[in-house]
């Protein structure tokens, strides 16, 4: 996968260098390591601080999102389908999130959830690009599911 570790000195060297930009990434990259290793207050510290470079309500949703996928691999599960919740009704709302959710239900260990979430994603039209890469679907990787839905949607592992 990848080495948290290296990854965080990575980011943090970067935001040492620039960290009022508003054309970097590297409070959401921070951020995502952070929800990687469990760390809900930090993830959703340093998303929240890129949103408010971007000045960004998205941003705000996605930092709420890895706040969400840091509680549930942090195990602190109830917290998280709280949060699942919350963003249930936000996306029914309107916005775009179903992947987020895909990430913390493979992330509390609920694949069936995941894969509901992956396939409404695909049907809204949202771009399936990045699931191959996206470290928080590792949990789905041995379902047979998996390989067929990036079949569907024409990408490869």
């Amino acid at each position: 996968m990848f080495d948290v570790e290296e990854a965080l000195t990575a980011f943090r060297a970067g935001l040492a260098v620039d960290s009022l930009s508003t054309a970097n990434s590297w409070y959401t990259g921070l951020g995502q390591v952070l929800a990687w290793r469990g760390d809900a207050a930090g993830a959703r510290a340093a998303m929240e601080r890129q949103a408010a470079l971007r000045e960004s309500d998205t941003l705000g949703f996605y930092s709420s999102g890895m706040e969400t996928i840091a509680l549930a691999r942090g195990g602190r599960a109830k917290e998280a389908r709280a949060r699942l919740e919350q963003r249930r009704t936000a996306i029914q709302r309107g916005w775009k999130g179903e992947y987020f959710l895909a990430d913390a239900f493979a992330s509390l260990g609920e694949a069936d959830s995941a894969f509901a979430w992956l396939d409404r994603g695909v049907a809204r039209r949202r771009s399936p690009l990045e699931i191959p890469q996206d470290p928080f679907l590792a949990p789905l990787h041995s379902d047979p599911r998996y390989l067929a839905l990036l079949k569907r949607v024409g990408l490869r592992p």
